[in-house]
């Protein structure tokens, strides 16, 4: 998750390798204006709140390999996103 600070990417690779898939593009894009929203937030509470769900799924999705649920996790988190703005 490099845009949560960790050295693994979202296709398994070291930081600094070079390879990307179109998946894990999405995923960093996803995961920045996820974390652009939050700041965005009312309160310092839910600001906190966002932040650290975001952090807790991307996190816990990281190692997820199988294109179909890359796909439908992405796509749960852009509804989510479009949901909360």
């Amino acid at each position: 998750l490099r845009c949560l600070g960790n050295k693994r990417r979202w296709d398994g690779s070291q930081k600094g390798s070079g390879r990307k898939t179109m998946s894990s593009k999405r995923a960093l894009a996803l995961c920045r204006r996820i974390l652009r929203a939050a700041r965005e937030w009312e309160t310092l509470e839910e600001r906190r709140y966002i932040r650290e769900e975001a952090i807790t799924l991307f996190r816990k999705n990281q190692f997820v390999a199988e294109a179909a649920e890359i796909e439908e996790k992405l796509f749960e988190g852009e509804s989510r996103l479009e949901l909360a703005l």
